[in-house]
């Protein structure tokens, strides 16, 4: 649930003149309590609900999301179902889960201020984020402190990585809306 009001109040925060987003700004955004639910839907219902909706399966780039990516991708190959990257589904940026898409400086600053809400964290030897993990029970809190943060900005800087991320999904909502109408 984290995850999908982070996007929501995200693209809330885009101006649509700017990044108009026009099929993920119509979508509905389901979450199923976590990436292990998410599998357990897609295994029993992707075969059917891809022939009758334009759906586009957002994952965390964190050691969880990247398994069952890769676990749905081996699933659906031995069933000749489609599940392609950019295209059926997206993953956020690689290694990190959805708060990773915030500036670095951001979650470097949270840690300092409040280190006990992360399960791990560390940055390399030039100083450069790792990937981290927040505490299940703090993602509110670090969600709620990054918009925050966020909204004391006067320009949108801070949001390029999830401008990205957007985008990708919003071309994937069009190609499988354009080949739903092919189908029809």
């Amino acid at each position: 649930p984290s995850d999908r009001e982070i996007l929501t109040w995200v693209i809330g925060e885009l101006p649509e003149a700017d990044y108009p987003l026009p099929y993920l700004r119509q979508a509905k955004f389901e979450d199923f309590g976590g990436v292990k639910h998410l599998s357990g839907f897609l295994r029993a219902t992707y075969q059917f609900i891809r022939k009758e909706h334009s759906c586009v399966v957002v994952f965390d780039g964190d050691e969880a999301g990247e398994k069952e990516r890769k676990d749905l991708q081996g699933y659906f190959g031995k069933h000749s179902i489609p599940f392609e990257a950019n295209k059926h589904f997206v993953s956020v940026r690689s290694r990190f889960a959805i708060e990773g898409l915030f500036p670095d400086d951001w979650i470097k600053l949270i840690h300092d201020e409040h280190e006990s809400w992360f399960d791990s964290y560390a940055v390399d030897a030039e100083g450069q984020l790792e990937p981290f993990k927040v505490k299940d029970e703090r993602k509110s809190n670090i969600q709620s402190k990054l918009i925050s943060i966020a909204e004391q900005k006067d320009n949108l800087d801070w949001a390029g990585r999830f401008i990205n991320v957007l985008q990708v999904i919003d071309s994937a909502l069009k190609l499988r809306q354009e080949q739903l109408n092919k189908g029809k």
